[in-house]
């Protein structure tokens, strides 16, 4: 019993000189929690985005193909109703699809994807311009 009260009053004065030591928050290095992020789930900085990043690949619609004899150039219309003209290779969407072939009525994007381990798999998605 002897043991408890001395253990009692050394947890007690453990705490009153915590009291005593003043704590001073410091905002550094810390987000602030009542401003947007500014990180997509990418992990990259919404405002280094290009228009064609803006959008989601699924929220873009192909309105056209041009094809000249050198090169063929595909036209995506994005929500906002803004037309941007691409070519092979550029990327489009948030997930920076490539555009890897522009055929006579449709464009091949390629996009990587990542499986539950991390490992990165491409996949392929048709856009087909509407029917008449």
């Amino acid at each position: 019993m002897r043991s408890f009260f001395i253990g009692l009053m050394l947890g007690l004065l453990a705490t009153a000189g915590d009291k005593d030591e003043e704590k001073i928050y410091s905002p550094t290095g810390k987000r602030d929690p009542f401003r947007a992020s500014t990180v997509n789930a990418a992990g990259r900085d919404v405002s280094s985005l290009s228009e064609l990043e803006r959008f989601a690949v699924e929220q873009y619609s192909l309105r056209g193909v041009l094809r000249t004899n050198r090169r063929a150039t595909a036209l995506f219309e994005d929500p906002d109703g803004k037309t941007h003209i691409l070519e092979e290779g550029q990327f489009l969407g948030r997930e920076r699809a490539t555009v890897s072939r522009i055929e006579a009525r449709e464009v091949v994007l390629t996009i990587q994807t990542k499986n539950y381990l991390g490992s990165e798999k491409p996949y392929e998605k048709h856009m087909a311009l509407p029917e008449k």
